[in-house]
C-alpha cells in the first residue's frame, strides 16, 4: 500500500476497509477474501444452474476472466509489480509450456 501512496494511486479496497471499520491491514485482508470467497460461490452458483439463459460460452469466458483477475491480484499487484511472479508464470504458460 506503501508504494501506492508514492505513485499517488487512490486507496485500494483493504484501506477503505480499514478506514470504515477501523480494522487492521491483515483483518481488513481476511475480511476481503471471504468477500471474494462468498463472489465465487454465487459465479459458480450461476453457471451450474440449468436454467440459465445466458449461452455457457459466454458465462466461461466471465469465469475465466475472473480467474486471471484473482490470480493478478490475489496476494499483491502483479500486474504493477510483474517482475515478481508473473513474468515468470507467463513464460512458462506461453514460452515453456508442457506437452503431454
Amino acid at each position: 500500500m506503501q508504494t501506492e501512496h508514492e505513485r499517488g494511486d487512490t486507496a485500494s479496497g483493504i484501506e477503505c476497509y480499514m478506514n470504515e471499520f477501523g480494522v487492521t491491514k491483515e483483518e481488513a485482508q481476511m475480511e476481503m477474501r471471504k468477500v471474494i470467497e462468498n463472489c465465487w460461490k454465487d459465479i459458480n452458483q450461476e453457471y451450474l444452474k440449468p436454467t440459465v439463459v445466458i449461452p455457457r460460452a459466454l458465462l466461461m469466458a466471465v469465469i475465466n476472466l475472473t480467474r486471471v483477475a484473482e490470480f493478478i491480484y490475489k496476494d499483491e499487484d502483479a500486474y504493477s509489480f510483474p517482475k515478481n511472479k508473473l513474468k515468470d508464470i507467463i513464460s512458462m504458460v506461453l514460452i515453456d509450456p508442457i506437452i503431454t
